[in-house]
């Protein structure tokens, strides 16, 4: 039976997690990045790695905890955007590697994951206020593709009110947000029309009403 993207994606970075904490050998589906992730290993050594790092900011980009206990219905109520990057590197003391472990395809995500790597930029500077250099890398597992993007701290909070504008409008109360259905949104709707794993992705051809 084929295994579930999903779960896949979460089994491979399990397997990155352990490789860099040293608990496994690199595996068949790391294999691409053996290099990086000897170097990630060495850096966990000398204590300069966090590996998924849960980051959270209220509503004035404060960082806040991630996951307050389950009755602290206040603490839960102000946390306004989350970010969880895989891999964080202190390179040195005012220098940082943000690293997101891909499985999948490339091709034709380069758009959100651009924004993605330009999040990761803004909340490192917002966490870390003493960092002045963030790299920000994307590993293309199952392609053995990377992309980077290097910032510097006024370069990055550039892109700060962007996101903020964003998020704003994201969260304003009464914002009603029609369905977007099509083929690519909808192939892992388990409402789809047509067989799950025919090889086909979905159409968007949905009678289900979203509200």
């Amino acid at each position: 039976m084929a295994e579930w993207p999903n779960d896949r994606g979460t089994r491979v970075h399990a397997e990155a997690e352990e490789v860099v904490r040293g608990e496994r050998l690199i595996t068949h589906e790391l294999r691409h990045f053996e290099e990086e992730f000897r170097y990630a290993k060495a850096f966990f050594l000398q204590k300069q790695v966090l590996l998924e790092q849960k980051w959270a900011f209220n509503a004035a980009w404060e960082p806040v905890e991630y996951s307050p206990v389950k009755d602290d219905q206040e603490a839960w109520n102000v946390i306004w955007a989350r970010v969880i990057p895989d891999l964080v590197v202190f390179l040195d003391d005012t220098e940082l590697l943000v690293v997101d472990f891909k499985t999948g395809k490339r091709f034709g995500n380069e758009i959100k994951h651009a924004d993605q790597l330009m999040l990761y930029a803004v909340a490192a500077c917002l966490i870390y206020p003493q960092v002045t250099r963030v790299i920000t890398e994307l590993w293309y597992l199952d392609v053995n593709e990377l992309a980077q993007r290097v910032f510097s701290r006024k370069h990055a909070l550039k892109f700060f009110r962007g996101f903020n504008e964003r998020g704003m409008d994201f969260t304003a109360p009464k914002r009603h947000w029609p369905a977007k259905a099509n083929k690519y949104n909808c192939q892992f709707c388990p409402y789809k029309t047509g067989e799950i794993w025919k090889g086909v992705m979905g159409t968007g051809d949905c009678d289900r009403n979203p509200e």
